[in-house]
């Protein structure tokens, strides 16, 4: 896992990704808040090529009603952002950002806002079992051998 999040690299096409991403992410509780096709933005703005990406901005409602709760402030890292971008020789990939990146150990947050971290460790719990899945449904099947 880099600093800003976690990527996957499946062998499935990126119009099977994104509805696949949206529906795992739905099953953990997460609401789709908005999408950039970045493609699109890029060509109207710019009249650039650029490959099919697109941007999810998902959270989960209840988790944060919980975290607004016990600092307002965290709003400013809500929501939180996927990214699926095509790649090389039909492969797609998938990077989530890390929930509440300033309680990450290296900043001084952690030390005050304790009572966030449950409320962070759930939301990447649920991150982890929603790209598990994606990445366990992208897997070919296994061939038997005779």
């Amino acid at each position: 896992m880099s600093d800003w999040g976690r990527r996957i690299v499946l062998d499935l096409t990126f119009d099977q990704v994104v509805p696949l991403v949206l529906e795992e992410l739905q099953r953990e509780g997460f609401e789709l808040v908005g999408k950039v096709d970045v493609r699109d933005a890029l060509r109207r703005s710019f009249n650039a090529d650029f490959r099919r990406y697109t941007i999810l901005s998902v959270w989960h409602p209840a988790l944060a009603l919980e975290a607004f709760r016990q600092s307002p402030e965290i709003g400013a890292e809500l929501p939180i952002n996927a990214v699926i971008c095509d790649l090389a020789d039909d492969e797609t990939g998938i990077a989530v950002a890390e929930p509440f990146p300033s309680l990450s150990n290296d900043r001084p947050w952690p030390t005050e806002r304790l009572d966030l971290l449950p409320i962070k460790h759930q939301l990447s719990n649920r991150l982890t079992a929603a790209l598990a899945r994606i990445s366990h449904q992208a897997r070919p099947p296994l061939s038997s051998a005779a």
